[in-house]
């Protein structure tokens, strides 16, 4: 009698987490049918914005649209910018740390962000330290190199100022979120986008955190 009701006892148990496995597996299968073809992780084709930010993707979003306002207001607009400083010689260089902790105050850069930066200006730091201009020295801006001059408004590649900026494409590749910004002007009623440049900007999540990990700018004139 003993080992009837044990038996009886061992077919309910298995009985039952049969139903919660099929229950779950149920979950999980309906949970995969609602994500859009786009956002699946084994989708890498290129899809509009509005569609790349479907699903229960909100707090991705505005991770997304959060950092890239922070790159257009701080970084694009030139607020934050390698700076000139006079070393301990009296010459002019550029001041990479400076610039650096600036970066870091923001909390959104990857470190392979602050090494294309220093590629970048590579040419403007080894000019001037040829070229070895003191601050007391006569001059009229002439003797400022043309490599340094591309920082200027570097990320616009204009000197006007758009009023702002639109992610206008999108795509999953990897672990990476790839998007297309386009600069906006804004006269009156009309909104026009800029059509001589755009920024292509890649993101990365680390530590529950998403960080521009490049950005470049493309010349759409040449």
């Amino acid at each position: 009698m003993k080992y009837i009701i044990y038996f009886f006892a061992f077919l309910l148990f298995f009985s039952c987490n049969t139903k919660k496995q099929e229950k779950l597996s149920e979950t999980k299968a309906n949970f995969k049918s609602s994500i859009p073809e786009s956002i699946d992780s084994t989708a890498n084709n290129e899809v509009s914005t509005k569609k790349f930010f479907t699903l229960d993707f909100e707090k991705t979003k505005e991770k997304v649209d959060a950092t890239v306002m922070i790159f257009f207001k701080e970084i694009a607009l030139g607020n934050i910018s390698p700076e000139w400083t006079i070393n301990n010689k009296g010459y002019y260089q550029v001041d990479m740390s400076s610039y650096f902790k600036k970066l870091d105050s923001l909390n959104i850069f990857d470190s392979s962000f602050y090494e294309d930066e220093s590629i970048r200006m590579k040419p403007c730091i080894d000019d001037l330290e040829k070229m070895k201009v003191k601050k007391d020295d006569n001059y009229d801006g002439i003797w400022e190199p043309e490599s340094c001059f591309a920082d200027y408004m570097y990320w616009l590649n204009a000197q006007e100022e758009p009023e702002s900026y639109e992610i206008t494409k999108g795509k999953i590749d990897n672990d990476t979120i790839k998007i297309e910004v386009k600069y906006v002007s804004i006269y009156g009623a009309k909104t026009t986008y800029w059509d001589n440049v755009l920024l292509n900007i890649e993101l990365i999540e680390k530590r529950n955190r998403l960080l521009i990990s490049k950005a470049s700018i493309v010349n759409l004139n040449k």
